[in-house]
């Protein structure tokens, strides 16, 4: 638990160790593991995925970011933030 609160170890990496160490030692089935597979969560993310990458591609995002520091009428080096991480 340490070791994925301080980073050492990929979260995903630790989540799917744990799932395979719960099935190897028969704590749980395949079959409980897949019943608690939630198919609308997994719908739900993906979409807003998907939804996220078209949008982030075309480029809504730095216009409202851009807008918003309009209204706001900020005073100093605000292009500091509206940097994008690309």
């Amino acid at each position: 638990m340490a070791a994925i609160i301080t980073n050492r170890v990929n979260n995903t990496l630790a989540a799917v160790s744990g799932a395979i160490l719960l099935v190897l030692t028969h704590i749980l089935s395949i079959e409980d593991c897949v019943g608690f597979i939630d198919a609308e969560t997994i719908g739900i993310l993906v979409g807003m995925m998907l939804m996220v990458s078209v949008i982030k591609t075309s480029g809504i995002i730095e216009y409202i970011a851009i807008k918003s520091d309009k209204l706001a009428k900020v005073r100093g080096p605000s292009w500091l933030f509206l940097s994008s991480s690309q």
